[in-house]
């Protein structure tokens, strides 16, 4: 007899499955664009995503609105 897998663990393989969600922050700047300022906090930035494993295009979006 072959076993077949109770149709109650079916919801929790199924979200075992499920892909890491998408975070979305939005970022407003009131320095230039290529600003040494703004360079140093953008480049702060990706460090601290880096050091959380976010990488953009895969598990972040990032909206960036400079003035």
């Amino acid at each position: 007899m072959t076993p077949v897998a109770s149709p109650t663990a079916w919801p929790l393989a199924a979200r075992a499955q499920e892909a890491e969600r998408e975070r979305r922050i939005g970022v407003l700047g009131l320095l230039a664009e290529g600003d040494p300022e703004s360079t140093a906090r953008e480049a702060a930035f990706h460090e601290t995503q880096a050091g959380l494993a976010w990488s953009e295009g895969h598990n972040v979006r990032i909206d960036l609105f400079l003035q």
